[in-house]
């Protein structure tokens, strides 16, 4: 949660808020001369977008199912809805993740947007989630 919400404070000082002027889109969101937003913006807000569906999930998705089948609130024939559930919403987080933290770090080191470039670095993010997952040892075996 500190995560989620420094993050908004974060977007909100540097995107949001001009000094001296106050609150509105500054520069590094809206350009000025065409009145559209800048590629950084856009970056930011893909970024954002994933890690807001990734907080979603943690908070009012899986944690709660955890809690639930820790509590021993679901019946025996209910626990095995409540696992996949938990592990479908889990594995969704982490394929997430990749090209959540691609949209965070694209701004300041990459900055150009297109939607050839968007649907590159989403797929790489997959792949490489989707590598780490598959070639990573499994819990409780040995190597």
């Amino acid at each position: 949660m500190s995560t989620f919400l420094a993050g908004l404070v974060l977007f909100t000082m540097i995107y949001m808020y001009t000094p001296g002027q106050g609150f509105g889109p500054s520069s590094l969101f809206m350009d000025t001369a065409t009145g559209k937003m800048t590629d950084r913006a856009i970056w930011m807000l893909l970024g954002s977008i994933l890690g807001t569906i990734m907080w979603f999930n943690v908070w009012f998705v899986i944690w709660p199912t955890q809690k639930s089948i820790l509590s021993g609130k679901y019946t025996a024939e209910q626990l095995p809805d409540a696992r996949k559930k938990a592990l479908f919403f889990s594995r969704l987080n982490t394929y997430l993740s990749g090209p959540m933290l691609f949209g965070m770090l694209a701004p300041s080191h990459y900055g150009a947007i297109n939607p050839v470039t968007a649907l590159v670095a989403i797929g790489l993010g997959l792949v490489a989630i989707w590598h780490a997952i598959k070639f990573s040892p499994k819990v409780g075996t040995t190597v």
